[in-house]
């Protein structure tokens, strides 16, 4: 199940960084300052895959070491 997620995420970021403006952002900018567009698209669509909280959105792909 955990390469379903994976496959999906990476997809996912993908699709995401092919429709924003800066797709070459790292996905959590130093400085602060929140996460970049495709980052921010790409965690709603495991939000939404997932059923889940954004807060297991934000965590699997920690724990995800491919992602």
């Amino acid at each position: 199940m955990t390469s379903e997620f994976r496959l999906f995420t990476r997809v996912a970021v993908a699709k995401a960084k092919s429709v924003v403006a800066n797709p070459d952002e790292p996905a959590d900018p130093e400085g602060g300052g929140g996460f970049a567009e495709w980052a921010m698209l790409t965690l709603h669509a495991l939000h939404i895959e997932l059923g889940k909280s954004y807060r297991v959105a934000v965590d699997l792909p920690s724990e995800m070491p491919g992602v």
